[in-house]
């Protein structure tokens, strides 16, 4: 292994301490080191570790079954406890770095983010603290939170969480953004691993076991969890249990803590009704009147409870069209298909779902020649445009924020069966039309105009679609990728600013490199050095950060 590049002093020390760690690893279960150095002629790092061969499970590797898949990850938990024994936690376990030898054998490569264990417990690294390295379809969510407070169960997640992708043929979680993808891992419902593939429900519990949000709901160790995948394969009863009803119904009021809150209201009015109702009956003459008010009382929390559930529903069905409509737009149809089912799932007759889902599989033979749009005059429009030599028409008043959002897609040349030139100008005001009249604020439609603007070169469209943004969805990092984009040049500081909530909210290189030439343009190389090390940490093939790195260097 080479450091190719002109190492910086804190790039050099992790270089040096990733050598350090691996001399303490003496394991067949892992890449151990043979030699390091540095070339006498050219000052060039270097790391050699002992040949292996095979392939990483990146690499495509394939599984002849269950017993396989659990014979290779038992391997590799018992080498990642000998690390964690070693005081060694890898923090970046993915497919990538799983290795398998010709003879089936697991091999841990990359120890390139091992942090150490210190005496008091906390991990020792070369980062700041609220530095996120690893990568993140795989990394626990205390990890992805940047904590400090890791142990061996965050690595026993992430070889879970490779696992399940060898199964299933997809990681855990899958989102089209980074933001919507951290939100996932922090906030949404582990998938059953069942749901995707054939398996024993011993697995499925294991697995479930290792991707437990909560840390105290993993195996305690890597041993732990190499135990029961050995037990699994002689086929003896595994340690590990699934969830009960008392477990999943914790879990679900973290999940939804204002139905659970107004849940257990309503469980106290019942209860303290009851006793009520008990009491008024033995000692009121007026009880009639009494009982009617405490059944109101009682409605009122019911409808209360009613409500909630109601808006979790909504919201749920708000971000499954909002991830539908990123996925059709960006042309990836089967993953947006999903999302607009899961929402039809819901609703049944939800036009955004049923005209997205049609978007998605125009053109598609997987989905059928034609959309499935039901027999609905009110959706006849769609149909329409799926001839390519129907004429524009102009919008009157019988449009509805729907309609005007498509015919924006259309007329900019982004839907499907779409011919001819773009008119960016035209798909913005349709774009905005549609944001504005929008009873409920839809954020595709306010980036579909922000989009448009800014292809139209109409700076202040840009401007009041960020406003917009800003105003209704102050937590997105697309919020704030807008906003540092329009002020770059009007007001660097408003940029910068704009950057770093970016940032907070989903680290990605673009915006560290938009912090590294605010750096340059005040002289300060140093940190702007550090910025564009921070962008590779997050993805080291981003092509920008290499050049800007080169440029500041030299």
């Amino acid at each position: 292994k080479l450091l190719r590049e002109a190492p910086s002093p804190e790039m050099l020390a992790r270089f040096q301490r990733e050598a350090a760690i691996a001399a303490r690893l003496d394991h067949p279960g892992v890449c151990t080191l043979v030699d390091a150095g540095r070339d006498g002629d050219t000052g060039q790092a270097w790391i050699a570790f002992r040949f292996v061969e095979g392939q990483t499970l990146k690499d495509g590797v394939h599984f002849g079954g269950e017993q396989e898949v659990l014979a290779f990850f038992a391997q590799a938990a018992r080498a990642l406890d000998f690390a964690h024994k070693n005081g060694v936690l890898h923090r970046d376990v993915k497919p990538a770095n799983l290795l398998r030898g010709e003879d089936g054998s697991a091999v841990i490569l990359d120890f390139g983010l091992a942090g150490m264990r210190r005496g008091d417990g906390d991990l020792g690294t070369l980062t700041e603290p609220d530095d996120i390295f690893g990568t993140p379809l795989y990394m626990a969510p205390e990890q992805l939170e940047g904590s400090a407070h890791m142990d061996a169960r965050s690595d026993v997640y992430s070889l879970g969480a490779v696992m399940f992708e060898m199964l299933a043929g997809r990681p855990p979680f899958e989102a089209p953004t980074r933001e919507k993808l951290f939100r996932s891992i922090l906030h949404g419902e582990t998938p059953d691993v069942r749901s995707f593939a054939t398996v024993s429900k011993d697995v499925a519990v294991i697995l479930a076991t290792c991707l437990s949000r909560e840390p105290d709901g993993r195996y305690e160790s890597a041993a732990h969890l190499a135990d029961d995948m050995e037990r699994a394969l002689r086929h003896e009863p595994i340690l590990a249990r699934p969830l009960g009803p008392v477990a999943r119904t914790a879990r679900w009021c973290r999940r939804n803590p204002l139905v659970a809150t107004l849940s257990a209201g309503l469980f106290l009015t019942l209860t303290s009704g009851l006793a009520y109702v008990t009491h008024l009956l033995g000692e009121s003459e007026d009880v009639r009147g009494k009982l009617t008010l405490a059944n109101a009382r009682l409605q009122q929390q019911i409808d209360l409870v009613t409500l909630a559930e109601q808006v979790q529903r909504e919201r749920e069905i708000q971000a499954d069209l909002e991830e539908g409509w990123s996925y059709a737009v960006g042309a990836t149809p089967k993953r947006a298909v999903a999302a607009f089912d899961r929402v039809l799932a819901k609703e049944p007759t939800h036009a955004s779902a049923i005209v997205g889902r049609a978007f998605a599989g125009m053109g598609r033979l997987e989905f059928g020649d034609a959309p499935n749009l039901p027999e609905d005059s009110e959706l006849d429009w769609v149909r329409r445009l799926l001839d390519p030599s129907a004429p524009l028409e102009e919008p009157d008043d019988s449009w509805t924020p729907l309609r005007l959002y498509v015919e924006g897609l259309r007329v900019a040349r982004w839907w499907p069966s779409a011919a001819g030139k773009p008119s960016y100008p035209k798909a913005y005001e349709y774009f905005r039309q549609a944001a504005l009249a929008s009873p409920t604020p839809q954020f595709h439609f306010v980036q579909g105009m922000s989009m448009a603007a800014s292809n139209a070169g109409n700076s202040e469209g840009v401007g009041e679609a960020c406003s917009l943004l800003e105003r209704h969805w102050p937590d997105r990092a697309a919020t704030w990728e807008a906003i540092a984009q329009f002020y770059f040049t009007r007001d660097p500081e408003r940029s910068e600013a704009a950057m770093r909530r970016q940032i907070a909210i989903e680290p990605s290189p673009a915006p560290y490199c938009g912090l590294a030439r605010f750096a340059l343009a005040r002289g300060e190389r140093e940190q702007a050095l550090k910025h564009v090390d921070a962008a590779l940490r997050v993805d080291p093939s981003f092509a920008y950060a290499k050049t800007l790195k080169k440029q500041i260097s030299e």
